[in-house]
């Protein structure tokens, strides 16, 4: 679209790398943080790291170069 982000994404993407919880979390995040380098370098910025390990849990929400979000998880 021609016009910059003014409300919601159209689209939200999870892009889902992990493995999943059945995979430990330590290898988890190795891979999500290898996916977000990638993407860092193809032209996204990292918005915030959701990293709540009591939960089991690891995301990055990043935004594209016109403003929509995305996780890899």
């Amino acid at each position: 679209m021609p016009e910059p982000k003014v409300t919601k994404n159209r689209v939200h993407l999870d892009l889902k790398v992990g493995g999943g919880r059945t995979v430990d979390l330590k290898l988890r995040t190795e891979r999500v943080d290898a996916v977000v380098d990638r993407v860092v370098r193809a032209g996204a910025t990292i918005l915030r790291t959701m990293d709540e390990p009591a939960m089991d849990y690891y995301a990055v929400v990043l935004g594209d170069p016109e403003g929509n979000e995305f996780c890899v998880v």
